[in-house]
């Protein structure tokens, strides 16, 4: 399965440090991903999520190791327009571009604002 949507919401999950969670909104104009190094063991929700898989970091700990692939995301999901980051002990209770329309409203904004216009995010 590639890409079917210009906005992606991944999660890192690597040597089991995380279990992959079951959103209760899923938005059907985003794509899910999860960058794993254990593909097939996550249960039944792994089918609602694209799987990447990466190879296994043995000098690094579970927790240092899945650094990588949250901060060189642009490496692995380079077919989208955007991606946002959710920790994989998050679950998305609210559409995911709602989800960005009220961080606009929250204190958060006065330091990092993702701004959704047009259809685009915007980072300012």
């Amino acid at each position: 399965m590639g890409r079917q949507n210009s906005l992606v919401v991944n999660t890192v999950i690597i040597d089991h440090y995380d279990t992959l969670k079951d959103h209760v909104v899923w938005d059907p104009d985003v794509d899910y991903v999860v960058v794993t190094n254990t593909p097939g063991q996550h249960g039944k929700v792994e089918s609602k999520y694209r799987v990447l898989e990466i190879d296994s970091f043995p000098d690094l700990d579970a927790a240092r190791a899945s650094r990588y692939p949250k901060i060189l995301a642009h490496e692995f999901l380079a077919d989208y327009d955007a991606s946002l980051y959710i920790d994989g002990n998050r679950i998305l209770t609210t559409g995911i571009r709602q989800f960005i329309e009220d961080s606009l409203q929250s204190r958060a904004c006065k330091r990092f604002c993702v701004r959704l216009a047009e259809g685009q995010l915007l980072v300012g």
